[in-house]
Protein backbone atom coordinates (compact mmCIF):
# COMPACT_ATOMS: atom_id res chain seq x y z
CA UNK A 1 0.00 0.00 0.00
CA UNK A 2 0.98 3.14 -0.83
CA UNK A 3 0.31 6.58 1.05
CA UNK A 4 1.20 8.59 -1.55
CA UNK A 5 2.91 9.07 -5.08
CA UNK A 6 6.66 9.96 -6.17
CA UNK A 7 7.89 12.81 -4.25
CA UNK A 8 10.59 15.07 -4.95
CA UNK A 9 13.06 14.24 -2.38
CA UNK A 10 13.31 16.23 0.48
CA UNK A 11 15.81 19.27 0.43
CA UNK A 12 17.16 18.29 4.31
CA UNK A 13 20.45 17.68 4.38
CA UNK A 14 21.48 13.92 4.72
CA UNK A 15 24.39 12.83 7.38
CA UNK A 16 26.68 10.15 8.09
CA UNK A 17 24.03 9.00 10.06
CA UNK A 18 21.53 8.75 7.50
CA UNK A 19 23.39 6.05 5.89
CA UNK A 20 24.48 4.07 8.88
CA UNK A 21 22.78 0.86 9.81
CA UNK A 22 21.96 0.90 13.58
CA UNK A 23 23.09 -0.32 16.77
CA UNK A 24 22.90 -1.68 19.99
CA UNK A 25 19.69 -3.06 21.31
CA UNK A 26 16.26 -2.70 19.18
CA UNK A 27 13.65 -1.21 21.70
CA UNK A 28 11.72 -3.22 23.91
CA UNK A 29 13.20 -6.17 22.51
CA UNK A 30 16.04 -8.47 23.62
CA UNK A 31 17.47 -8.09 20.20
CA UNK A 32 20.92 -6.26 19.27
CA UNK A 33 21.00 -4.69 15.64
CA UNK A 34 24.34 -6.61 14.50
CA UNK A 35 22.41 -9.82 15.46
CA UNK A 36 19.27 -8.90 13.56
CA UNK A 37 21.51 -8.79 10.53
CA UNK A 38 23.79 -12.04 10.89
CA UNK A 39 20.48 -13.75 11.99
CA UNK A 40 18.65 -12.82 8.73
CA UNK A 41 21.49 -13.37 6.23
CA UNK A 42 20.82 -17.02 7.18
CA UNK A 43 17.45 -17.01 7.18
CA UNK A 44 16.49 -14.93 3.77
CA UNK A 45 18.00 -17.43 1.61
CA UNK A 46 15.99 -20.24 3.22
CA UNK A 47 12.75 -17.98 3.11
CA UNK A 48 13.46 -17.04 -0.41
CA UNK A 49 12.88 -20.93 -1.62
CA UNK A 50 10.27 -21.57 1.16
CA UNK A 51 7.58 -18.98 -0.16
CA UNK A 52 7.67 -20.67 -3.99
CA UNK A 53 7.00 -24.18 -2.61
CA UNK A 54 3.26 -25.18 -3.40
CA UNK A 55 2.00 -25.30 0.33
CA UNK A 56 2.95 -21.50 0.59
CA UNK A 57 2.88 -19.74 -2.89
CA UNK A 58 -0.90 -20.08 -3.15
CA UNK A 59 -3.17 -18.13 -0.40
CA UNK A 60 -7.21 -17.95 -0.71
CA UNK A 61 -8.73 -14.98 -0.21
CA UNK A 62 -12.10 -12.91 -0.30
CA UNK A 63 -11.15 -9.22 -2.26
CA UNK A 64 -14.38 -8.62 -2.62
CA UNK A 65 -15.74 -8.09 0.82
CA UNK A 66 -16.95 -4.76 1.42
CA UNK A 67 -15.42 -2.24 3.60
CA UNK A 68 -17.63 -1.69 7.25
CA UNK A 69 -16.25 1.91 7.70
CA UNK A 70 -16.70 3.56 4.48
CA UNK A 71 -18.06 3.95 1.08
CA UNK A 72 -14.72 2.84 -1.11
CA UNK A 73 -14.80 2.10 -4.59
CA UNK A 74 -13.13 -0.80 -5.39
CA UNK A 75 -12.95 -0.13 -9.29
CA UNK A 76 -9.58 0.50 -9.57
CA UNK A 77 -8.40 1.69 -12.96
CA UNK A 78 -4.48 1.53 -12.76
CA UNK A 79 -3.42 -1.76 -14.51
CA UNK A 80 -0.70 -2.60 -11.71
CA UNK A 81 -3.52 -2.99 -9.19
CA UNK A 82 -4.88 -6.83 -10.76
CA UNK A 83 -4.74 -9.38 -9.43
CA UNK A 84 -4.58 -12.46 -11.73
CA UNK A 85 -6.23 -14.96 -9.90
CA UNK A 86 -4.85 -18.62 -10.11
CA UNK A 87 -6.75 -21.34 -12.13
CA UNK A 88 -8.20 -24.82 -10.58
CA UNK A 89 -6.39 -26.77 -12.33
CA UNK A 90 -3.30 -24.83 -11.00
CA UNK A 91 -3.89 -25.30 -7.57
CA UNK A 92 -3.59 -29.06 -5.79
CA UNK A 93 -6.16 -31.46 -5.93
CA UNK A 94 -7.35 -31.37 -2.29
CA UNK A 95 -8.01 -27.74 -2.43
CA UNK A 96 -10.22 -27.52 -5.09
CA UNK A 97 -14.05 -26.73 -4.51
CA UNK A 98 -14.50 -30.68 -5.16
CA UNK A 99 -12.69 -31.67 -2.92
CA UNK A 100 -13.99 -29.46 -0.29
CA UNK A 101 -17.25 -30.09 -0.72
CA UNK A 102 -16.86 -33.82 -0.26
CA UNK A 103 -15.45 -33.36 3.46
CA UNK A 104 -17.50 -34.94 5.96
CA UNK A 105 -17.20 -32.90 9.12
CA UNK A 106 -19.91 -34.82 11.29
CA UNK A 107 -17.26 -38.02 11.10
CA UNK A 108 -14.02 -36.27 10.78
CA UNK A 109 -11.04 -38.38 12.44
CA UNK A 110 -8.32 -36.11 14.55
CA UNK A 111 -5.41 -37.29 12.61
CA UNK A 112 -7.10 -35.31 9.95
CA UNK A 113 -6.55 -32.11 11.31
CA UNK A 114 -3.38 -31.38 9.10
CA UNK A 115 -5.19 -30.56 6.66
CA UNK A 116 -7.77 -27.46 7.87
CA UNK A 117 -9.30 -26.63 10.70
CA UNK A 118 -12.31 -24.13 10.97
CA UNK A 119 -11.94 -20.87 11.82
CA UNK A 120 -14.78 -21.51 14.43
CA UNK A 121 -12.80 -23.34 16.73
CA UNK A 122 -11.08 -20.69 18.48
CA UNK A 123 -12.07 -17.31 17.23
CA UNK A 124 -11.46 -16.37 21.16
CA UNK A 125 -8.10 -16.75 20.18
CA UNK A 126 -7.60 -14.99 17.32
CA UNK A 127 -5.76 -11.72 16.62
CA UNK A 128 -7.90 -10.86 13.00
CA UNK A 129 -10.84 -11.88 11.00
CA UNK A 130 -9.52 -14.96 8.77
CA UNK A 131 -11.05 -15.65 5.51
CA UNK A 132 -12.09 -19.28 6.05
CA UNK A 133 -10.31 -21.61 3.83
CA UNK A 134 -13.21 -23.76 3.78
CA UNK A 135 -15.43 -21.63 2.17
CA UNK A 136 -16.32 -20.79 -1.35
CA UNK A 137 -16.27 -16.99 -1.32
CA UNK A 138 -12.51 -16.72 -1.55
CA UNK A 139 -10.13 -17.39 -4.41
CA UNK A 140 -6.80 -18.84 -4.95
CA UNK A 141 -4.32 -16.07 -5.77
CA UNK A 142 -0.81 -17.76 -6.80
CA UNK A 143 1.59 -14.96 -4.69
CA UNK A 144 4.81 -15.43 -6.44
CA UNK A 145 3.00 -14.27 -9.73
CA UNK A 146 1.80 -11.07 -7.73
CA UNK A 147 4.71 -10.04 -6.21
CA UNK A 148 4.30 -6.61 -3.61
CA UNK A 149 5.55 -3.75 -5.33
CA UNK A 150 4.72 -0.24 -6.44
CA UNK A 151 0.96 0.25 -8.05
CA UNK A 152 0.66 3.87 -8.42
CA UNK A 153 -2.30 3.51 -5.39
CA UNK A 154 -2.06 6.48 -3.48
CA UNK A 155 -4.18 9.88 -2.78
CA UNK A 156 -7.14 9.87 -0.47
CA UNK A 157 -8.08 6.44 -0.62
CA UNK A 158 -4.16 5.17 1.00
CA UNK A 159 -4.72 8.38 3.47
CA UNK A 160 -7.71 7.38 4.71
CA UNK A 161 -6.78 3.89 5.35
CA UNK A 162 -3.66 4.63 7.09
CA UNK A 163 -5.61 7.19 8.67
CA UNK A 164 -8.15 5.06 10.45
CA UNK A 165 -5.20 2.19 11.53
CA UNK A 166 -3.51 4.97 13.65
CA UNK A 167 -5.57 7.65 14.63
CA UNK A 168 -8.66 5.11 15.64
CA UNK A 169 -7.07 2.23 16.64
CA UNK A 170 -2.88 2.79 17.94
CA UNK A 171 -4.28 3.66 21.54
CA UNK A 172 -3.13 7.43 22.38
CA UNK A 173 0.44 6.59 21.22
CA UNK A 174 1.57 9.72 19.02
CA UNK A 175 2.16 8.53 14.97
CA UNK A 176 5.79 9.20 13.75
CA UNK A 177 4.17 8.55 10.29
CA UNK A 178 3.16 11.44 8.38
CA UNK A 179 5.47 14.01 9.85
CA UNK A 180 8.38 14.85 7.23
CA UNK A 181 10.76 15.56 10.07
CA UNK A 182 13.61 13.54 11.26
CA UNK A 183 13.17 13.73 14.94
CA UNK A 184 9.98 12.54 16.79
CA UNK A 185 8.84 15.65 18.80
CA UNK A 186 6.06 13.44 20.51
CA UNK A 187 8.70 10.60 21.34
CA UNK A 188 8.61 11.63 25.20
CA UNK A 189 5.21 11.33 25.76
CA UNK A 190 5.32 7.76 23.60
CA UNK A 191 7.34 6.71 26.09
CA UNK A 192 5.53 7.64 28.61
CA UNK A 193 2.24 4.92 27.94
CA UNK A 194 2.66 1.52 28.92
CA UNK A 195 4.65 -0.94 27.53
CA UNK A 196 1.80 -2.81 25.84
CA UNK A 197 0.30 0.33 23.64
CA UNK A 198 3.77 0.96 22.49
CA UNK A 199 4.48 -2.53 21.27
CA UNK A 200 1.09 -2.03 19.45
CA UNK A 201 2.06 0.91 17.64
CA UNK A 202 5.61 -0.33 16.57
CA UNK A 203 4.34 -3.02 15.38
CA UNK A 204 2.16 -0.92 13.08
CA UNK A 205 4.72 1.53 12.05
CA UNK A 206 7.17 -1.41 11.00
CA UNK A 207 4.88 -3.08 9.20
CA UNK A 208 4.14 0.20 7.36
CA UNK A 209 7.95 0.86 7.38
CA UNK A 210 8.39 -3.00 5.40
CA UNK A 211 5.59 -2.35 3.18
CA UNK A 212 6.85 1.40 1.83
CA UNK A 213 10.52 -0.26 1.59
CA UNK A 214 9.16 -2.80 -0.72
CA UNK A 215 7.47 -0.43 -2.65
CA UNK A 216 10.78 1.53 -3.18
CA UNK A 217 12.63 -1.04 -3.78
CA UNK A 218 10.47 -2.11 -6.83
CA UNK A 219 9.81 1.10 -8.34
CA UNK A 220 7.91 1.44 -11.81
CA UNK A 221 10.04 3.83 -14.07
CA UNK A 222 7.67 5.07 -15.78
CA UNK A 223 9.74 6.59 -18.58
CA UNK A 224 11.45 3.32 -19.25
CA UNK A 225 8.92 0.88 -18.45
CA UNK A 226 11.89 -1.06 -15.64
CA UNK A 227 11.71 -1.73 -12.31
CA UNK A 228 14.24 -0.08 -10.17
CA UNK A 229 15.18 0.79 -6.79
CA UNK A 230 13.79 4.41 -6.02
CA UNK A 231 16.85 5.43 -3.88
CA UNK A 232 14.50 9.24 -3.48
CA UNK A 233 11.13 7.60 -2.34
CA UNK A 234 13.16 5.07 0.59
CA UNK A 235 15.40 8.42 1.73
CA UNK A 236 11.97 10.43 2.13
CA UNK A 237 10.18 7.57 3.93
CA UNK A 238 12.54 5.81 5.85
CA UNK A 239 15.41 6.94 5.71
CA UNK A 240 14.86 10.51 6.96
CA UNK A 241 12.76 8.97 10.30
CA UNK A 242 15.41 6.73 11.92
CA UNK A 243 12.29 5.74 14.51
CA UNK A 244 10.54 4.23 11.80
CA UNK A 245 13.69 2.11 10.20
CA UNK A 246 13.93 0.95 13.86
CA UNK A 247 10.49 -0.58 14.42
CA UNK A 248 11.07 -2.47 10.99
CA UNK A 249 13.52 -4.01 13.05
CA UNK A 250 11.02 -4.51 16.22
CA UNK A 251 8.42 -6.14 13.99
CA UNK A 252 11.12 -8.28 12.57
CA UNK A 253 12.23 -9.26 16.50
CA UNK A 254 8.56 -9.93 16.93
CA UNK A 255 7.85 -12.15 14.40
CA UNK A 256 11.58 -14.20 15.19
CA UNK A 257 10.43 -14.84 18.45
CA UNK A 258 6.98 -15.96 17.08
CA UNK A 259 8.35 -18.82 14.66
CA UNK A 260 11.03 -19.60 17.19
CA UNK A 261 7.87 -20.25 19.97
CA UNK A 262 6.23 -22.13 17.17
CA UNK A 263 9.75 -24.09 16.31
CA UNK A 264 8.25 -27.71 17.82
CA UNK A 265 5.19 -27.39 16.23
CA UNK A 266 6.36 -26.46 13.07
CA UNK A 267 8.86 -29.51 12.88
CA UNK A 268 6.29 -31.94 13.77
CA UNK A 269 3.06 -30.65 11.39
CA UNK A 270 2.32 -32.31 8.31
CA UNK A 271 2.15 -30.46 5.82
CA UNK A 272 -0.36 -30.75 3.07
CA UNK A 273 0.56 -34.21 1.58
CA UNK A 274 -0.20 -34.34 -2.69
CA UNK A 275 1.26 -31.33 -3.29
CA UNK A 276 4.29 -32.91 -4.93
CA UNK A 277 6.88 -30.91 -3.01
CA UNK A 278 5.98 -32.14 0.59
CA UNK A 279 9.90 -33.20 1.49
CA UNK A 280 11.32 -30.13 0.30
CA UNK A 281 8.80 -28.07 2.65
CA UNK A 282 9.32 -29.64 5.13
CA UNK A 283 13.33 -29.58 4.54
CA UNK A 284 12.83 -25.84 4.41
CA UNK A 285 10.61 -25.20 6.78
CA UNK A 286 12.80 -27.36 9.67
CA UNK A 287 16.00 -25.20 8.61
CA UNK A 288 14.03 -21.89 9.53
CA UNK A 289 13.02 -23.41 12.72
CA UNK A 290 16.32 -24.70 13.14
CA UNK A 291 18.30 -20.93 12.12
CA UNK A 292 15.35 -19.18 14.41
CA UNK A 293 16.21 -21.52 17.69
CA UNK A 294 19.84 -21.03 17.27
CA UNK A 295 19.84 -17.62 18.85
CA UNK A 296 18.83 -16.38 21.80
CA UNK A 297 15.15 -15.19 22.77
CA UNK A 298 14.69 -11.70 20.30
CA UNK A 299 11.88 -10.75 22.50
CA UNK A 300 9.58 -11.73 25.74
CA UNK A 301 6.70 -11.54 25.59
CA UNK A 302 5.83 -12.79 29.28
CA UNK A 303 6.37 -9.10 30.51
CA UNK A 304 3.37 -8.08 28.64
CA UNK A 305 -0.36 -8.08 30.13
CA UNK A 306 1.41 -9.45 33.29
CA UNK A 307 -0.44 -7.77 35.67
CA UNK A 308 -4.45 -8.64 36.64
CA UNK A 309 -5.06 -4.97 35.97
CA UNK A 310 -3.80 -5.30 32.02
CA UNK A 311 -5.91 -8.32 31.58
CA UNK A 312 -8.45 -5.72 30.08
CA UNK A 313 -5.89 -4.34 28.27
CA UNK A 314 -5.00 -7.26 26.22
CA UNK A 315 -8.84 -7.99 24.99
CA UNK A 316 -8.81 -3.99 23.86
CA UNK A 317 -5.51 -4.89 22.22
CA UNK A 318 -6.80 -8.26 20.26
CA UNK A 319 -9.65 -5.71 19.52
CA UNK A 320 -8.25 -3.22 17.77
CA UNK A 321 -5.98 -5.39 15.77
CA UNK A 322 -9.03 -7.11 14.45
CA UNK A 323 -10.29 -3.70 13.68
CA UNK A 324 -7.38 -3.40 11.37
CA UNK A 325 -7.84 -6.84 9.52
CA UNK A 326 -11.78 -5.56 8.67
CA UNK A 327 -10.12 -2.10 7.96
CA UNK A 328 -8.12 -3.99 4.81
CA UNK A 329 -10.62 -4.82 3.49
CA UNK A 330 -11.08 -0.99 2.39
CA UNK A 331 -7.73 -0.62 0.31
CA UNK A 332 -9.00 0.79 -2.91
CA UNK A 333 -6.58 -0.99 -4.70
CA UNK A 334 -6.41 -4.99 -5.18
CA UNK A 335 -3.48 -6.22 -5.22
CA UNK A 336 -2.62 -3.62 -2.25
CA UNK A 337 -5.23 -5.20 -0.42
CA UNK A 338 -4.23 -8.37 -0.70
CA UNK A 339 -0.73 -7.82 0.61
CA UNK A 340 -2.27 -5.57 2.88
CA UNK A 341 -4.82 -9.01 4.44
CA UNK A 342 -1.98 -10.86 3.97
CA UNK A 343 0.47 -9.33 6.05
CA UNK A 344 -1.77 -8.19 8.76
CA UNK A 345 -2.61 -11.76 9.04
CA UNK A 346 0.74 -13.17 9.32
CA UNK A 347 1.93 -10.32 12.00
CA UNK A 348 -1.92 -11.14 13.41
CA UNK A 349 -0.91 -15.40 13.57
CA UNK A 350 2.40 -14.46 15.53
CA UNK A 351 0.41 -12.17 18.01
CA UNK A 352 -1.70 -15.17 18.41
CA UNK A 353 1.01 -17.72 18.88
CA UNK A 354 2.35 -15.12 21.80
CA UNK A 355 -0.27 -14.01 23.44
CA UNK A 356 -3.18 -16.67 22.84
CA UNK A 357 -0.90 -20.00 24.03
CA UNK A 358 1.42 -21.25 26.19
CA UNK A 359 4.50 -23.17 25.40
CA UNK A 360 2.93 -26.64 24.71
CA UNK A 361 3.04 -26.93 21.18
CA UNK A 362 0.08 -29.89 21.04
CA UNK A 363 -2.00 -26.77 22.33
CA UNK A 364 -1.69 -25.03 19.05
CA UNK A 365 -4.68 -24.02 16.49
CA UNK A 366 -3.29 -22.60 13.28
CA UNK A 367 -4.72 -23.45 10.29
CA UNK A 368 -2.73 -23.53 6.39
CA UNK A 369 -3.72 -19.81 5.89
CA UNK A 370 -2.11 -18.61 8.95
CA UNK A 371 0.60 -20.39 8.51
CA UNK A 372 0.93 -18.93 5.12
CA UNK A 373 0.67 -15.76 6.15
CA UNK A 374 2.94 -16.01 9.21
CA UNK A 375 6.02 -17.65 6.60
CA UNK A 376 4.95 -15.14 3.74
CA UNK A 377 5.08 -12.08 6.16
CA UNK A 378 8.24 -13.59 7.74
CA UNK A 379 9.76 -13.44 4.34
CA UNK A 380 8.43 -9.59 3.79
CA UNK A 381 10.00 -8.25 6.80
CA UNK A 382 13.22 -9.78 5.99
CA UNK A 383 13.54 -8.78 2.45
CA UNK A 384 12.66 -5.07 3.71
CA UNK A 385 16.09 -5.76 5.95
CA UNK A 386 18.04 -6.86 3.01
CA UNK A 387 16.96 -4.01 1.39
CA UNK A 388 17.99 -1.40 3.95
CA UNK A 389 21.09 -2.47 3.82
CA UNK A 390 21.61 -1.78 -0.06
CA UNK A 391 19.73 1.52 -0.12
CA UNK A 392 22.13 2.47 3.07
CA UNK A 393 24.95 1.74 0.99
CA UNK A 394 23.88 3.66 -2.25
CA UNK A 395 23.33 6.81 0.57
CA UNK A 396 26.80 6.56 1.93
CA UNK A 397 27.94 6.10 -2.06
CA UNK A 398 26.15 9.37 -2.89
CA UNK A 399 27.21 11.19 -0.12
CA UNK A 400 31.09 10.20 -1.01
CA UNK A 401 29.93 11.55 -4.88
CA UNK A 402 28.48 15.15 -3.34
CA UNK A 403 32.00 15.75 -0.88
CA UNK A 404 34.30 14.80 -3.91
CA UNK A 405 32.44 16.77 -5.98
CA UNK A 406 32.44 19.82 -3.83
CA UNK A 407 36.22 19.32 -3.27
CA UNK A 408 36.71 19.93 -7.36
CA UNK A 409 34.26 23.09 -7.70
CA UNK A 410 36.37 24.38 -4.58
CA UNK A 411 39.62 23.49 -6.03
CA UNK A 412 38.69 25.03 -9.54
CA UNK A 413 37.35 28.06 -7.96
CA UNK A 414 41.17 28.95 -6.43
CA UNK A 415 44.00 29.88 -8.58
CA UNK A 416 46.04 27.42 -9.92
CA UNK A 417 49.34 28.64 -8.26
CA UNK A 418 46.59 27.86 -5.06
CA UNK A 419 46.38 24.53 -5.89
CA UNK A 420 48.84 21.72 -4.71
CA UNK A 421 49.02 19.22 -7.80
CA UNK A 422 51.29 16.27 -6.43
CA UNK A 423 52.42 14.34 -9.42
CA UNK A 424 51.84 10.82 -7.59
CA UNK A 425 48.24 11.48 -7.92
CA UNK A 426 46.31 10.29 -11.04
CA UNK A 427 43.20 11.53 -12.14
CA UNK A 428 39.66 9.73 -11.36
CA UNK A 429 36.38 10.27 -12.70
CA UNK A 430 33.59 10.12 -10.64
CA UNK A 431 30.29 8.44 -11.74
CA UNK A 432 27.44 10.56 -10.56
CA UNK A 433 24.51 7.90 -11.47
CA UNK A 434 24.49 6.23 -8.00
CA UNK A 435 21.20 6.17 -7.70
CA UNK A 436 20.48 3.59 -10.36
CA UNK A 437 17.33 4.29 -12.56
CA UNK A 438 15.83 6.88 -10.03
CA UNK A 439 17.08 9.71 -11.52
CA UNK A 440 17.67 11.89 -8.47
CA UNK A 441 20.69 12.21 -6.31
CA UNK A 442 20.42 12.59 -2.58
CA UNK A 443 19.80 16.17 -1.58
CA UNK A 444 17.71 16.16 -4.92
CA UNK A 445 19.78 17.73 -7.56
CA UNK A 446 19.69 17.00 -11.03
CA UNK A 447 23.07 16.42 -11.68
CA UNK A 448 23.12 14.22 -15.08
CA UNK A 449 25.69 11.26 -14.91
CA UNK A 450 28.85 12.18 -16.27
CA UNK A 451 29.28 15.71 -15.39
CA UNK A 452 31.86 15.22 -12.93
CA UNK A 453 34.03 13.27 -15.83
CA UNK A 454 33.18 16.53 -18.36
CA UNK A 455 34.33 18.77 -15.95
CA UNK A 456 37.18 16.50 -15.25
CA UNK A 457 38.21 16.83 -18.48
CA UNK A 458 37.30 20.56 -19.62
CA UNK A 459 40.07 21.46 -16.64
CA UNK A 460 42.52 19.06 -18.10
CA UNK A 461 41.78 21.14 -21.33
CA UNK A 462 42.29 24.68 -19.47
CA UNK A 463 45.99 23.03 -17.73
CA UNK A 464 44.35 23.25 -14.41
CA UNK A 465 45.32 19.27 -13.03
CA UNK A 466 44.46 19.94 -9.86
CA UNK A 467 41.03 21.04 -10.59
CA UNK A 468 40.34 17.16 -11.85
CA UNK A 469 42.21 15.44 -8.86
CA UNK A 470 39.61 13.27 -6.71
CA UNK A 471 41.17 14.97 -3.42
CA UNK A 472 39.44 13.22 -0.55
CA UNK A 473 38.24 15.91 2.22
CA UNK A 474 40.23 14.58 5.31
CA UNK A 475 37.03 15.21 8.04
CA UNK A 476 36.25 13.38 10.46
CA UNK A 477 33.04 12.42 8.93
CA UNK A 478 35.03 10.57 6.17
CA UNK A 479 37.32 9.08 8.56
CA UNK A 480 34.65 7.58 10.30
CA UNK A 481 32.34 6.49 6.73
CA UNK A 482 35.65 4.06 5.92
CA UNK A 483 36.42 2.59 9.25
CA UNK A 484 35.17 -0.36 9.53
CA UNK A 485 36.70 -1.84 12.53
CA UNK A 486 33.18 -2.12 14.06
CA UNK A 487 32.19 -4.37 11.19
CA UNK A 488 30.00 -6.80 12.72
CA UNK A 489 31.10 -9.21 10.41
CA UNK A 490 34.62 -8.72 11.47
CA UNK A 491 34.20 -10.04 14.94
CA UNK A 492 34.89 -13.41 14.59
CA UNK A 493 38.33 -12.58 12.50
CA UNK A 494 39.19 -10.18 15.52
CA UNK A 495 38.88 -13.16 18.07
CA UNK A 496 40.76 -15.54 16.02
CA UNK A 497 43.60 -13.26 15.58
CA UNK A 498 43.63 -12.40 19.36
CA UNK A 499 43.74 -15.85 20.37
CA UNK A 500 46.40 -17.05 17.90
CA UNK A 501 48.39 -13.88 19.67
CA UNK A 502 47.83 -14.80 22.96
CA UNK A 503 48.22 -18.51 21.77
CA UNK A 504 51.73 -17.77 20.20
CA UNK A 505 53.14 -14.97 23.13
CA UNK A 506 52.61 -17.95 25.96
CA UNK A 507 54.83 -20.27 23.19
CA UNK A 508 57.41 -17.71 23.04
CA UNK A 509 57.62 -17.19 27.34
CA UNK A 510 57.27 -20.92 27.01
CA UNK A 511 60.37 -21.48 25.32
CA UNK A 512 62.16 -18.59 27.04
CA UNK A 513 61.21 -19.93 30.11
CA UNK A 514 62.66 -23.70 29.32
CA UNK A 515 65.58 -22.28 27.78
CA UNK A 516 66.63 -20.51 30.93
CA UNK A 517 65.81 -23.33 33.22
CA UNK A 518 67.75 -25.90 31.32
CA UNK A 519 70.62 -23.42 31.38
CA UNK A 520 70.27 -22.71 35.23
CA UNK A 521 69.94 -26.64 35.95
CA UNK A 522 73.23 -27.59 33.62
CA UNK A 523 75.54 -24.88 35.36
CA UNK A 524 74.13 -26.30 38.98
CA UNK A 525 74.89 -29.52 37.51
CA UNK A 526 78.66 -28.59 36.32
CA UNK A 527 78.88 -27.24 39.79
CA UNK A 528 77.93 -29.87 41.38
CA UNK A 529 80.62 -31.94 39.35
CA UNK A 530 83.20 -29.86 40.25
CA UNK A 531 82.65 -29.95 44.11
CA UNK A 532 82.61 -33.47 43.89
CA UNK A 533 85.95 -33.82 42.12
CA UNK A 534 87.93 -31.69 44.57
CA UNK A 535 86.19 -33.80 47.25
CA UNK A 536 87.38 -36.87 46.37
CA UNK A 537 90.83 -35.45 45.23
CA UNK A 538 91.17 -34.22 48.69
CA UNK A 539 90.17 -37.43 50.60
CA UNK A 540 92.69 -39.77 48.87
CA UNK A 541 96.46 -39.54 50.19
CA UNK A 542 99.26 -38.85 47.72
CA UNK A 543 100.97 -42.89 47.30
CA UNK A 544 104.52 -42.97 45.37
CA UNK A 545 105.31 -44.90 42.97
CA UNK A 546 107.48 -47.63 42.77
CA UNK A 547 110.37 -46.17 40.68
CA UNK A 548 110.33 -43.45 43.02
CA UNK A 549 111.61 -44.93 45.83
CA UNK A 550 114.90 -46.88 46.02
CA UNK A 551 114.67 -48.48 49.59
CA UNK A 552 111.54 -50.29 48.95
CA UNK A 553 113.30 -53.00 46.43
CA UNK A 554 116.41 -53.94 49.05
CA UNK A 555 113.25 -54.07 52.45
CA UNK A 556 111.42 -56.88 50.47
CA UNK A 557 114.74 -58.79 49.52
CA UNK A 558 115.29 -58.53 53.03
CA UNK A 559 112.26 -59.46 54.29
CA UNK A 560 112.22 -62.27 52.12
CA UNK A 561 115.33 -63.54 53.04
CA UNK A 562 114.60 -63.46 56.43
CA UNK A 563 111.38 -65.36 56.01
CA UNK A 564 113.43 -68.27 54.17
CA UNK A 565 115.79 -68.28 56.76
CA UNK A 566 113.20 -68.52 59.80
CA UNK A 567 111.41 -71.55 57.62
CA UNK A 568 115.16 -73.63 57.55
Amino acid sequence: MSLDSAKPVSQQPLSLAHCSLPSGTVHDTCCRFETAHELNARLLPVLDELVKTTVFRYYKINLAKPCRFWDESMLCTIRDCSVAEASEDEIPIQWRKAALSSIDWVNRKPKDSDALVSQCEFNDKDFCQLDDELTESGRYVNLVENPERFTGYAGESAARVWGAIYNENCFEVPSSHGSMGTSRPLQKAADEVCTEKRVFYNLISGLHSSISIHICDQWLDRNTGNWIANLGCYIERIALHPERLENLYFVWAVTVRAVSKLAPFLRNHPFCEGTGDERLVKAHVDQVAEIVSSCPATFDEKIMFAQAPYQQLKQEFRDHFRNISLIMDCVGCEKCRLWGKLQVTGLGTALKVLFSYGDNPDEYRLTRQELVALMNVFHRLSESLMAVDRFQARIAADLGVERRAAKREDASALPASAVPTPASQAPAADNASSNGGAGQSVSGSTAKPGDATKASAKSDSTGSPAADQDLPLMTAERVLEHMSFFDPKRYVMYAFGIIVTVLGSIRLLQKAYDKNVRAEIDAAKQRSDERHEAQKAAATPDVPSPASSPAASPARKKGKTGRTKKHD
